[in-house]
C-alpha cells in the first residue's frame, strides 16, 4: 500500500460534510466547500494528493444569499468557439435558468487551475431544497471541523439580500422599503428604514424603551433651562446665535469642498 493509501485508511476514508446553505452567503460558503474539497481542514493535507479532499453535499442552495455588488453586476461570460462567439448571462438570468449552476461555478473558480480541479469539484453535490440521497454515506467523525468552520446566522452585513425576494429572517434586523419599486425609487438598492428598525428594537426591549424616555425627558428639561437663561441675558443669547450662524456657515463650505473635488 502506498503512503497515500495509508493515510486515507487511517484517517478513515472521505467524509461526506452536509452543509446547510440556508442564509449563507455565496461566496463565503463556497470558499468553505473549496477547502473542504481540497481537503486542507485535514493535518494530511497534500495539495498534490487527488485523495485527500472530502465530499460535501450542499442542501438548501436555493436560499443562499448574494452580497449587493455580487447581485447587481456579476456576470457570466463565455466562448461558443465561432467568431462572434462571446456570450454573457446575469446572476438575474442564472437564477431563473439554471440556479445549481451559481454555487457550483463559485466553489469551481475557487479550486486552484491544475489537473486535480475536474477531480476536486467531482466531490461536490448541490441540491435547491433540504432533502439529498447521501444519507448512507454521511456519518460522524470525532475530527470533523466543518460546524465550526461555517457560520450558524448569516453577518449583519448592510449588503446582504435573498435573491429572488424571499422573506427576510427577523434575526437579521434589517427593514426593507418596497423591494418592487426599488430600481426606479431608490439609488440604493437596498435601503434600511432605520427609525421603523429603531421602534422594532424598543419594542422587543421595554427596557432600553424606559432608559430612552428618560433620557428624552432630561434633555427636554435642560432645554428649557437653558431658554430660560438665554431669555435672562440678552448677551449671552447672542453669542449663540452668531456661534450657530457659523457652524451652518463651516458645514455649507464644508459639502462645497466636498462636491467640487
Amino acid at each position: 500500500m502506498s503512503g497515500t493509501g495509508r493515510l486515507l485508511e487511517r484517517n478513515g476514508g472521505r467524509v461526506w460534510h452536509v452543509v446547510d446553505a440556508k442564509g449563507q452567503v455565496l461566496g463565503r460558503l463556497a470558499t468553505q466547500v473549496s477547502a473542504v474539497l481540497m481537503g486542507k481542514h485535514k493535518p494530511t493535507y497534500n495539495p498534490s494528493d487527488p485523495e485527500c479532499g472530502d465530499y460535501v453535499v450542499v442542501v438548501n442552495a436555493g436560499d443562499i444569499v448574494y452580497s449587493k455588488k455580487t447581485y447587481e453586476k456579476k456576470v457570466y461570460r463565455w466562448y461558443t468557439g465561432w467568431p462572434g462567439g462571446l456570450k454573457e448571462r446575469t446572476l438575474k438570468e442564472m437564477e431563473k435558468r439554471d440556479p445549481e449552476k451559481i454555487l457550483w461555478k463559485a466553489v469551481y473558480g475557487m479550486l486552484p487551475k491544475n489537473k486535480l480541479r475536474e477531480e476536486r469539484i467531482k466531490r461536490l453535490r448541490i441540491y435547491m431544497d433540504g432533502e439529498h440521497k447521501h444519507a448512507p454515506q454521511v456519518r460522524d467523525v470525532d475530527w470533523k471541523i466543518w460546524d465550526l468552520q461555517i457560520a450558524k446566522e448569516p453577518r449583519s452585513d448592510d449588503a446582504l439580500l435573498s435573491a429572488p425576494v424571499r422573506e427576510i429572517p427577523e434575526d437579521w434586523g434589517r427593514v426593507l422599503l418596497d423591494w418592487n419599486n426599488y430600481e426606479k425609487d431608490y439609488k440604493d438598492p437596498y435601503p434600511i428604514d432605520f427609525n421603523k428598525l429603531h421602534d422594532l428594537y424598543l419594542q422587543a426591549h421595554p427596557e432600553e424603551k424606559k432608559k430612552e424616555d428618560a433620557l428624552f425627558t432630561e434633555l427636554e428639561k435642560l432645554k428649557l433651562e437653558t431658554d430660560k437663561a438665554m431669555e435672562a441675558d440678552p448677551v449671552r443669547k447672542a453669542k449663540a446665535v452668531l456661534e450657530m450662524e457659523k457652524s451652518e456657515k463651516n458645514a455649507i463650505d464644508v459639502e462645497k469642498l466636498v462636491r467640487k473635488e
